[in-house]
């Protein structure tokens, strides 16, 4: 099992946010990893916020984020690093939308370091970044 180190809380104002996600890969390299997000959905209050998925590699070596919408407003950049220990997706979003919610949909992609895997790829269920106006 390989966990993402973070802290945790629900909401957003211009702050950096960390997302625990724990990953746990099957037996079987063709069945399905489970991912785990806690707080499964942070919220982005009126203003901006960063949410940092940080990945420690001791089972899977991040791959990439697919994200759902290319012309989504309220996703303002995307940035990546990567270490001998962990990678870290960082998404910077903002509120921009001040009528209504705005979702940012995206897949966590990552790949099992285990040669006996032969390279499988797994991807995560719907995490999201909501982008919320106070009103």
């Amino acid at each position: 099992m390989s966990t993402v180190q973070a802290l945790s809380t629900k909401t957003l104002i211009k702050t950096n946010e960390y997302v625990t996600v724990t990953v746990t890969l099957p037996t079987n390299p063709n069945d399905p990893a489970t991912f785990v997000f806690n707080p499964s959905t942070p919220v982005v209050l009126d203003g901006s916020g960063k949410v940092k998925y940080i990945i420690t590699n001791e089972d899977v070596v991040f791959v990439g984020a697919k994200f759902y919408q290319d012309d989504d407003n309220s996703l303002q950049s995307i940035k990546i690093e990567t270490n001998e220990t962990q990678s870290i997706l960082t998404l910077k979003a903002e509120n921009k939308n001040k009528s209504k919610d705005d979702d940012i949909a995206f897949k966590v992609i990552v790949a099992a370091r285990d040669c006996d895997a032969n390279g499988a790829i797994y991807q995560s269920q719907d995490p999201q970044v909501i982008c919320q106006p106070e009103i």
